[in-house]
């Protein structure tokens, strides 16, 4: 969009970026599982939140580091479970730890949609 307008300059700030966390309270359940914790790490793919937020690949890159990647610190460690999302080994993670999840891709509206349905509703 406003990279083709002449009269705005397109300018990089920071080389390094901004960083995005995904953060989980590991003292309180059912995150003080660590296999919880690593089944959300391996359901929500970087990419996939970087797409959402940003859009345009151009702006944006993976990066698996805790550190700027690109600096002294920068480490793949750790890279297959957060770049790529990986609901599998999520699902099997959740399994091990004693849930049975449906893990369902969708976007916001349709949650809503879905969680404000009575059909899906059972008495007790």
């Amino acid at each position: 969009m406003v990279q083709n307008d002449p009269d705005i300059t397109l300018e990089l700030v920071d080389p390094l970026g901004n960083w995005n966390y995904f953060r989980m309270n590991h003292k309180y359940p059912p995150f003080d599982n660590k296999k919880i914790r690593q089944a959300a790490m391996y359901a929500v793919g970087q990419e996939d939140v970087l797409k959402a937020l940003i859009g345009n690949k151009d702006y944006y890159s993976t990066c698996a580091s805790p550190y700027s990647c690109g600096t002294p610190n920068a480490t793949d460690d750790g890279k297959d479970m957060v770049v790529p999302a990986n609901i599998e080994k999520a699902k099997q993670l959740l399994a091990q730890a004693g849930f049975n999840v449906d893990m369902q891709a969708m976007d916001w509206q349709s949650l809503v949609t879905r969680r404000s349905s009575t059909s899906s509703w059972t008495r007790v």
